[in-house]
């Protein structure tokens, strides 16, 4: 009976130290869990505000070149506009002449 007795008791003493062991594991296994989802987290948002900074930095650019391209649109406008101006004071000033010129034939003719 005695050797019953013993293997009963080093049953429930593996019993216990398995049930240790296995609830140490657990804790460990869940603290390393955690560990690497904290990591993985942090990898995440680290990702997260290098692609938002990368697509901030392109959208800077994309600006600064849609800035250049109407700058440079406006500016040949305004050349446009001026070579225009130009010409039309030019026209102008041809049709003052003309007109002057026609006024003195006219006043010619009517001295003869």
């Amino acid at each position: 009976m005695i050797p019953v007795l013993i293997g009963l008791a080093g049953l429930g003493i593996g019993a216990a130290l398995g049930f240790v062991v296995r609830k140490t594991m657990a804790a460990s296994n869940a603290q390393s869990i955690e560990t690497r989802a904290q990591k993985l987290l942090l990898e995440a948002e680290r990702e997260a505000d290098a692609a938002t900074k990368e697509a901030l930095q392109e959208t800077k650019a994309e600006v600064a070149a849609m800035r250049r391209d109407v700058e440079e649109d406006v500016r040949a406008r305004r050349e446009e506009v001026a070579r225009l101006e130009r010409r039309m004071i030019e026209a102008e000033e041809d049709l003052r002449a003309k007109t002057a010129k026609v006024e003195g034939r006219s006043t010619e003719l009517a001295e003869h």
